[in-house]
């Protein structure tokens, strides 16, 4: 049973978020959506699945250095990145539904992260 879990975190999770995210490239393929969005999708699929790995790791199994460099760029580096791809979807963001849900999910991802930052740096001065 030790071995199923960290087989399901790190394995099967990526590559249910892989298939996931092939599936809806195909779709927009199929759709024929124009200019897609597919760097935008692929890191926003990559940043929302390393959350969740964070979150699996963290209730079901050990943590470890890596889980907290995982933490490290999710915190300080995709902000930024994602920060980047609403400043590029932006002004496409009505070509599809695609790129709505993507200019959506980066704007999501950006407002969390600065209240996430904005409540670590009010408990770091009442603590």
């Amino acid at each position: 049973m030790s071995t199923l879990i960290p087989i399901a975190i790190y394995v099967l999770v990526p590559f249910g978020g892989l298939r996931l995210y092939q599936a809806v490239n195909a779709r927009m393929g199929r759709m024929n959506v124009p200019d897609p969005p597919r760097v935008v999708l692929g890191i926003l699929f990559f940043t929302y699945g390393g959350w969740l790995l964070v979150i699996l790791t963290d209730i079901f199994w050990y943590w470890s250095a890596l889980a907290s460099l995982g933490v490290l760029y999710l915190i300080a580096v995709a902000p930024v990145v994602v920060a980047g791809t609403t400043a590029r979807l932006y002004l496409i963001r009505n070509l599809s539904g695609f790129h709505k849900l993507a200019f959506a999910g980066s704007v999501a991802y950006v407002i969390l992260s600065v209240a996430a930052l904005a409540v670590l740096m009010v408990r770091a001065l009442v603590l």
